[in-house]
């Protein structure tokens, strides 16, 4: 895992975004670059996972109140799927860090589709229910979490 680099997210890091081929719709709507702007000028937890130079994913926190977290993850385009062993060692420790800080419980909203179901199964996460036309879209959405 020595290619692998996690650092402190930078805005800079924003340029070297884009969205996956099914999530177009998804980084216009939400205007996801503003959107990290703002979490991070808020002084939230965000990292940057790079594999060498290129960046693979970002991942950061919301604080819903003391001891639970909401996580989230912008893949770059598709290349976490080469590399996604090693994210979810790398989400494990982010986690794990989460963990240590007294946090008990990280929950995530994404898409209830079999993509994001395998995903969450993958790197460990409970699914809880689903949210009916919860998505800026209509779409269904489905909660998971990971509870110490």
């Amino acid at each position: 895992m020595k290619e692998y680099k996690v650092s402190l997210f930078k805005l800079e890091h924003i340029n070297e975004l884009s969205p996956r081929d099914d999530d177009h719709e998804l980084f216009e709507k939400f205007n996801v670059k503003e959107m990290l702007t703002k979490m991070h000028k808020a002084g939230n937890q965000i990292w940057s996972i790079f594999h060498g130079k290129e960046l693979i994913t970002i991942m950061g926190t919301l604080k819903t109140y003391d001891g639970v977290m909401e996580i989230y993850q912008l893949p770059n385009g598709d290349r976490i799927k080469k590399h996604v062993k090693a994210v979810k060692k790398i989400i494990i420790q982010l986690e794990n860090h989460l963990f240590s800080q007294g946090n008990w419980r990280l929950h995530t909203i994404c898409a209830s589709d079999y993509k994001h179901e395998r995903w969450m199964k993958f790197i460990g996460y409970t699914k809880e229910g689903i949210l009916k036309k919860h998505s800026f879209n209509g779409d269904d959405l489905a909660i998971w979490a990971k509870v110490i």
